[in-house]
């Protein structure tokens, strides 16, 4: 029998989503990781192959941090990124959406079942409902997909 972290590992891995749940735990903590004001001028947008690309709303800040890259990188590596490259950008803030009214009517009972059998034996509570979420947007974007494939002949 496997322990549920080797479970989700592989299948964060096999659906290609290790590094987007990589960068979301990021974003959690930047705040926490980079104090003010550096976290107001910069966002972690994405990870490839551990090398973390943030974006910085200001080309003064853009400049320091070209400079202090080594400083910068040293805060993340306890996060297993291992490069970080910056670019010059918009910083947005995530948009609030109607997922939680999606998931309802979209997922299967089985569906659920499965997910709340996968994420209860997750003892970090956190890791918990990040998992789960992830796993019921996975569902609901594959189910949207199914319904689609079905529907073009119509």
């Amino acid at each position: 029998m496997y322990k549920i972290g080797v479970f989700l590992s592989f299948f964060l891995d096999e659906l290609g989503l290790a590094q987007g749940v990589k960068v979301q735990s990021l974003r959690k903590r930047w705040r926490e990781i980079f104090p003010a004001p550096l976290c107001e001028h910069t966002f972690p947008r994405e990870i490839k192959e551990d090398r973390l690309l943030v974006i910085v709303n200001s080309h003064a800040w853009l400049n320091e941090l070209m400079l202090l890259k080594e400083n910068f990188l040293e805060k993340l590596i306890p996060y297993g990124i291992k490069d970080v490259a910056f670019k010059f950008g918009r910083i947005y803030k995530p948009k609030i959406s109607n997922f939680k009214k999606q998931k309802d009517t979209t997922l299967s009972q089985e569906q659920r079942q499965w997910i709340y059998n996968v994420t209860s034996k997750l003892k970090d509570e956190e890791m918990r409902v990040l998992f789960k979420n992830l796993i019921e947007k996975h569902f609901i974007v594959m189910n949207e997909k199914l319904r689609g494939e079905k529907n073009e002949g119509f």
